[in-house]
């Protein structure tokens, strides 16, 4: 599961352009889907899977993701 590590590759290349935005749906039995948009009109989107947020701390990280 990269999803934390491509969060943080994200910001490191678009931190640059602006102050990024990013927000997460609502969690369901099936996961959540994560979005950081960027100034430059660039965004990423992930879903995330329960299991995948577990294993990978998503969950733990993204309050501490900068913008």
């Amino acid at each position: 599961m990269r999803t934390y590590c491509d969060l943080e590759e994200f910001a490191q290349t678009h931190r640059p352009h602006g102050h990024l935005a990013w927000w997460t749906t609502p969690p369901t039995p099936k996961g959540y889907q994560v979005r950081v948009a960027c100034p430059c009109e660039v965004v990423l989107e992930r879903w995330v899977l329960p299991q995948d947020a577990k294993d990978d701390l998503l969950g733990s990280q993204l309050p501490a993701f900068p913008s």
